[in-house]
């Protein structure tokens, strides 16, 4: 028995260190990993979307950005609030989990809206547009536009308004991409192209005056109608919101995807256009909405 001692003591020994070291190792000691980790998937992340869509917007940057601040922050962590006082250190994390819980908040609503299911036999059809490149509609755009063909010939009776202008980099606007696009796929006579937005407000916008009439009129027509709005699934819940802006009652979506590859980039890039557009149209009344921009 006291030889088996001698053997197993030291395994024991071992193991007690071991556990005393993971103890010691708290969490503050792991976050600088931890948040540097997460940078460099950010960055990786970010360069790949700049090498997919190129450099035109500048959300593009967006997470290239975010990696290279949070590779920062978890090597200058410790100087950088070490000079700050407990209470500016709590109040900065304290905003920062409230960014996150908002953030988190609103993708649940995109999420819950990307998954909606069109209601039949729609009055009209609002399809949203989409970067066109020079050999024809983008990833995205293709996608929006093979649901609306599947829907509509699923419904002879809906009209489609095709939305979209033409943007200094595209060859030409995205409503005549669209019924390009449908005619060489059956659906004619039933098409309306709008070519003077240029941002999904302007969309809806746009679409709410061609079918009631001027924009003093306009909110007291388009509640008749059935519509249903095709566009990319992250982009339902936005679209959804700005069409009741505009006076639409009877509103059903239609969601598209695209490369799955780009759907945490389209995810993010939707929680600041959405509430962008909250915080400028909130305060409008419906015909402040619908008045054509200055």
């Amino acid at each position: 028995m006291k030889t088996k001692g001698l053997v197993t003591r030291p395994f024991f020994h071992i193991g007690r260190q071991g556990l005393c070291y993971i103890e010691t190792m708290n969490k503050e000691n792991m976050q600088p990993h931890i948040v540097r980790v997460l940078g460099f998937l950010f960055l990786f992340y970010g360069i790949a979307v700049l090498l997919t869509l190129g450099f035109a917007y500048w959300f593009n940057f967006f997470s290239v950005i975010v990696g290279s601040l949070l590779i920062a922050l978890s090597y200058w962590k410790e100087s950088f609030l070490g000079r700050m006082k407990k209470g500016v250190q709590k109040t900065l994390m304290g905003l920062i989990l409230l960014g996150i819980l908002w953030f988190l908040v609103t993708e649940v609503f995109v999420i819950r809206y990307a998954l909606s299911q069109p209601e039949e036999r729609a009055d009209v059809v609002i399809l949203l547009g989409a970067k066109v490149n020079d050999n024809g509609p983008s990833v995205d755009y293709k996608a929006r536009l093979d649901a609306a063909v599947s829907y509509l010939k699923n419904n002879p009776d809906s009209t489609v308004i095709a939305c979209g202008g033409k943007g200094e980099d595209e060859p030409i606007s995205e409503a005549l991409c669209a019924e390009n696009y449908l005619r060489k796929r059956g659906i004619e006579n039933r098409i309306i192209r709008e070519e003077k937005s240029r941002n999904t407000y302007q969309n809806i916008r746009n679409a709410a005056i061609g079918l009631g009439g001027p924009s003093s009129v306009a909110p007291y027509y388009v509640g008749n109608f059935k519509v249903v709005i095709i566009s990319a699934d992250y982009h339902l819940l936005r679209a959804y919101w700005l069409a009741k802006k505009a006076g639409f009652e009877d509103i059903s979506l239609m969601s598209s995807r695209g490369l799955v590859s780009l759907m945490p980039h389209y995810y993010m890039r939707e929680f600041f256009a959405f509430w962008k557009d909250v915080f400028v149209h909130f305060p409008e009344t419906r015909l402040e909405f619908l008045a054509p921009e200055v």
